[in-house]
């Protein structure tokens, strides 16, 4: 052998001798002392090392072939840093990209061996790699990878995690449950890890139907580590889609000591979305005892905003009245607004009430934010507070607010109020001197209950060009019908027209239904009409159709014959079993009666039980 050459020596001859031999003396020193030299070291002694300046060069110059469309000299550009510096996380991953769009991704694998020699802790490579086996169905050469990545992260959750899921892919849900079970064994002496694989073995219990099972596991990892951050709450609302109580194992780990404030935060949003009013009180009370003031607080705010996203207003009502048993200031003030709205919301009206005035007393006099709110606990306490408070309400607020804009509307409010109560005189006295139009037309209505048809027709027409459009064309309404019947027939609407006017509207209807067959003849038909149409707006629909059937059948010349069988047909498209006769019903008017105004809103009506239908 010639020593001397320069593939040997080099161009300085024995001068390269030293280092050269002593690289051939560590390298046989490493293979005669394995364990001393590990091959990830050898990797990164056989690799040139190169700069990050010249590392980021290349995969710039590597991205503009790649926007430009040549992505076999981005390819070559990559192969070559990845020759230079094998680890080189940029590059393998650009180079992963690069062969997957030239539908080359095997040959990424060997690129990722060589980076996993240098860094074996990588997580991102492995995870790359066995994603890779999976997608090329290499499925004999998965298990030896997914084995070198337990070997090298022996402490991690993240390795069976991760292999799990690729598992599931690439076999089944059984396999990927005892990579998991596997992994609970490795870790069973690590409480963190090992939670965190029963909330993974929890999700795939819940995938293969095995609630019970899917919920000890979920148990066993809130209990063993911080679990309660991976719980889905949507896959919990399925398991417990039957009997909610299921999941109470669930919260009972949340809640056992030592517990944490998340982990109670997370009980009570669990027992929310299950609709467990009681228990989410439960939970809150005994999650406040462990914090201190501020963060009582801060936890009864989160259960208010939490019970109006999962419509639970009985438990944000609750939650927002504690929250303002232990706040001060302009925050209470704030609360005393959610409150009343909450407490309408429930029908807790003596509790809204008691929010609004807390909220009155507490502003200024004479401010524009007191006045809104005085004027609102007027709305709300019209519905069932006593005439005199009434009038001393609207009193009190006239006197503090002489030339306010909502003087009209609750002026007319609290008569109509008051009227309803059976005190009519008290209820004009009310009204004396307004000329708002809501004052003129609840005067209407007032004409109206004593049956004095002609001042009352009056007041609507005074009334009348003022009004919303909406109320208008009830107003109209109510004037050609009265104007259209008989003293007796025109007297019993006029009466029960203001009933339905204070919110009686399913009295009005039943009443004037009852005394039809008392009335001449040719008001019948009206009448009939109008009481059935009361009904159908109190939400009556049979009682409603029962007359509207009566009109259709025996009332065959009225006016009101179209209108009935277009509203009967509109109550029997509500019903399930209902659909073939309100078609049939439809198609009669429109052939029967193709003159009639109704028809267009008829063939609509068709039309919408058509696509239903189909």
């Amino acid at each position: 052998m010639e020593w001397r050459g320069t593939a040997w020596f080099g161009s300085s001859g024995r001068s390269a001798l030293r280092p050269r031999l002593l690289a051939l003396g560590l390298l046989a020193f490493g293979c005669l002392a394995p364990g001393l030299l590990d091959p990830a070291t050898l990797a990164a002694q056989s690799a040139e090392t190169i700069d990050a300046q010249e590392e980021e060069r290349m995969l710039r110059e590597a991205a503009a072939y790649e926007w430009r469309g040549s992505t076999d000299q981005a390819e070559e550009v990559l192969t070559g840093l990845l020759e230079r510096w094998p680890a080189s996380s940029g590059g393998l991953f650009a180079l992963e990209r690069i062969l997957r769009s030239r539908s080359r991704i095997a040959l990424v694998l060997p690129w990722a061996d060589r980076y996993l020699e240098v860094e074996p802790n990588s997580s991102g490579v492995r995870y790359m790699k066995l994603r890779v086996l999976v997608e090329v169905d290499s499925l004999s050469a998965l298990d030896e990878a997914a084995e070198a990545w337990f070997d090298s992260q022996r402490g991690s959750a993240d390795p069976y995690r991760e292999v799990a899921r690729l598992y599931a892919r690439a076999f089944d849900d059984r396999r990927a449950l005892e990579i998991l079970e596997r992994g609970r064994r490795a870790l069973r002496g690590d409480a963190a890890q090992s939670a965190l694989i029963a909330m993974e073995m929890g999700d795939l219990l819940a995938r293969l139907d095995e609630g019970e099972a899917a919920i000890a596991a979920w148990s066993d990892g809130v209990r063993g580590g911080e679990g309660e951050r991976e719980l889905t709450f949507p896959r919990l609302d399925r398991i417990a889609a039957e009997d909610p109580l299921r999941l109470d194992p669930l919260l009972d780990a949340l809640m056992a000591e030592p517990s944490t404030p998340e982990k109670r935060r997370t009980a009570v949003r669990l027992a929310l979305s299950l609709g467990r009013a009681e228990r989410t009180r439960t939970l809150t009370e005994s999650a406040m005892r462990t914090l201190d003031a501020g963060e009582r607080v801060a936890l009864l705010a989160e259960v208010a905003q939490r019970a109006d996203e999962a419509e639970e207003p009985e438990i944000r009502l609750w939650a927002l009245r504690e929250q303002r048993s232990r706040t001060q200031g302009r925050d209470a003030r704030s609360l005393d607004v959610r409150i009343a709205s909450a407490a309408l919301a429930v029908g807790d009206t003596a509790a809204a009430l008691e929010a609004r005035t807390r909220l009155a007393r507490s502003l200024p006099a004479g401010s524009d934010e007191r006045r809104r709110v005085i004027a609102d606990l007027i709305r709300v306490e019209a519905e069932r507070a006593s005439p005199r408070t009434l009038l001393d309400r609207l009193r009190g607020f006239e006197m503090e607010y002489p030339e306010a804009v909502e003087l009209d509307e609750l002026a007319a409010r609290v008569a109509g109020a008051v009227a309803a109560r059976g005190e009519g005189e008290s209820a004009l006295a009310v009204l004396e001197g307004r000329t708002g139009p809501r004052a003129r037309l609840e005067r209407a209505y007032l004409h109206l209950d004593a049956e004095e048809i002609e001042e009352g027709r009056a007041a609507l027409d005074a009334a009348l060009p003022a009004l919303a459009p909406s109320t208008a064309t009830g107003v109209i309404q109510l004037l050609d019908l009265l104007g259209s019947l008989g003293e007796r027939a025109a007297g019993e609407v006029a009466r029960w027209s203001a009933v339905a006017h204070w919110g009686d509207v399913a009295r009005a209807g039943r009443s004037a239904g009852e005394i039809v067959h008392e009335l001449p003849e040719e008001d019948r038909s009206a009448v009939l009409a109008q009481s059935a149409r009361w009904l159908e707006e109190a939400g009556l629909d049979e009682e409603a159709g029962a007359l509207w059937a009566g009109l259709v059948s025996t009332h065959l010349e009225s006016p009101e014959h179209a209108e009935a069988i277009y509203r009967l047909a509109r109550i029997q498209s509500r019903r399930a079993d209902g659909l073939s006769e309100a078609r049939a019903l439809l198609q009669q008017l429109i052939v029967e009666k193709p003159e009639s105004a109704i028809v267009p809103a008829a063939r609509r009506e068709l039309q919408r039980i058509g696509r239903g239908s189909e």
